[in-house]
């Protein structure tokens, strides 16, 4: 086992694992900005608040002077008028004439004339009209002593008003609220992702994954599918970063095996869609390219993909079934991938009963019986995390290696799945496979193309990567 690095519990703040959920979870992030603005707009249409205003104009006049006089005196007391309007002993006879202080007053200089706007708003026209009608009575006793020789006449009379206005702008409050809903989503779509314990890099393996990292396999996306609807490290577009990191794996492996004496590998993972299959899968083309033969055995028998990854057209669609049964199997029963020393033995539809059978020796006796004829013999399983038969099937193999996908299992599943599947001794190590592109500029260590991967016809999703 590796010896981690670091604290296993410290938190990753990954940026491209936040810009991937962001992107998995737009439209939830768009509904959320409409929801916020509907809201936003039920609330200011219902609950945010009627007011009514009602206005009138006094003009400034002096007791000498002519026009430009009144204009110059109606700027140079404007602020005067304002605080006797908006002052607290004003306020406190208004009260007494209307019975109420649930209303606000306002006062406006009109700009270059000696005009001045007075408002008085409140949640009925009519508490705006008395309040705006007292103001006008009461205002003399309090702005006499301020301006002797100037006075107030009135030029447009009050209003009482038949529209209310709403405190709020309605559009403008629908767009805060939109903002403010999605804003929130994305908050708690990123702090759950920082908060999901998941291998999110490299680091990520080392530091808190117990298992020995046998290798990396890079995303790509400049590998285009084969013939085979699959992308092998052998295909014509060929990628050598990704084949020469399958290489390195797959030694790694047959140097355990031959030390060993083995021949039979269990290759698994925590959970389904992390690539298993096709792992395996490049796994024996890097070692059928020595002129190895190789043996794939599908032994996930609840969800089996050998033969929907490689088109499997074969009448016996339970060969692998009834070679389990008898412990050994005709050659017929094969398929062989074209231009390859690699064979399959496999079923094409599910055999949930066959987990009841590995107990009774059959399953020992077939590796026992294919290693007569192969150099290795790679078994296919289902995930350990999912199903009970995987630490069987790899207690019986000579080996066993754990898939690990980026940013998928748990830390502690996966630290789980170790445990289980070295608690019968063989397991190897882990391979870590990342799901999405590095990002550019980020200081990471790794190739800049890996692969796609998918669990049977399932794709996985293309993500962005530190």
């Amino acid at each position: 086992m590796n010896e981690r690095t670091g604290r296993d519990d410290e938190l990753t703040i990954d940026t491209a694992s936040l810009l991937v959920d962001l992107k998995r979870h737009w439209w939830n992030i768009l509904l959320m900005f409409f929801a916020g603005a509907l809201l936003a707009l039920v609330f200011a249409l219902n609950f945010s608040g009627r007011t009514y205003k009602s206005d009138t104009i006094l003009a400034v006049l002096g007791t000498s002077g002519g026009a430009a006089a009144n204009v110059q005196n109606a700027t140079k007391f404007s602020e005067s008028i304002t605080s006797v309007f908006q002052s607290d002993a004003l306020r406190s006879l208004i009260s007494q004439d209307v019975g109420s202080t649930n209303y606000s007053m306002s006062v406006s200089y009109i700009e270059d004339t000696n005009l001045v706007s007075i408002s008085a708003s409140a949640s009925t026209p009519r508490l705006a009209f008395r309040a705006l009608e007292s103001a006008l009575r009461n205002y003399p006793k309090l702005l006499s002593n301020l301006m002797s020789d100037l006075y107030l006449v009135t030029v447009q009379q009050p209003t009482i008003a038949e529209e209310a206005s709403r405190r709020f702008s309605t559009p403008q409050f629908a767009v805060l609220g939109a903002c403010s809903a999605a804003f929130a989503y994305v908050c708690v779509v990123l702090l759950f992702s920082v908060l999901r314990d998941t291998v999110k890099n490299t680091s990520d393996m080392r530091r808190k994954v117990d298992g020995r990292l046998l290798g990396k396999i890079p995303y790509t996306s400049t590998l285009k599918k084969a013939k085979d609807n699959f992308v092998l490290a052998t295909s014509q577009s060929r990628n050598f970063q990704f084949e020469e990191n399958f290489q390195l794996i797959t030694s790694r492996i047959l140097t355990h095996l031959d030390r060993s004496g083995g021949k039979t590998l269990a290759v698994t993972s925590v959970l389904q869609n992390e690539g298993k299959t096709h792992c395996l899968l490049n796994i024996a083309y890097s070692i059928a390219k020595s002129q190895k033969r190789v043996l794939v055995i599908d032994a996930d028998f609840r969800n089996p993909s050998v033969a929907k990854v490689l088109k499997v057209e074969q009448t016996d669609d339970a060969a692998l079934a009834k070679a389990i049964q008898t412990g050994g199997f005709e050659k017929d029963t094969l398929y062989q991938i074209p231009d390859s020393r690699i064979y399959c033995l496999v079923n094409t539809s599910k055999q949930n009963a066959l987990g009841r059978s590995l107990s009774n020796g059959k399953f020992s006796q077939l590796l026992h019986f294919a290693g007569r004829y192969f150099d290795y013999i790679l078994v296919d399983t289902g995930p350990v995390a999912l199903v009970a038969d995987t630490s069987v099937i790899a207690a019986q193999c000579d080996a066993s290696v754990l898939l690990v996908a980026q940013d998928t299992a748990l830390v502690r599943a996966i630290n789980d799945a170790i445990d289980a599947l070295d608690r019968n001794g063989t397991l190897i190590g882990c391979i870590y496979r990342e799901t999405r592109p590095p990002v550019v500029s980020m200081g990471t260590s790794g190739y800049g193309a890996s692969y796609r991967y998918g669990y049977g016809s399932d794709k996985s999703k293309s993500k962005e990567i530190q």
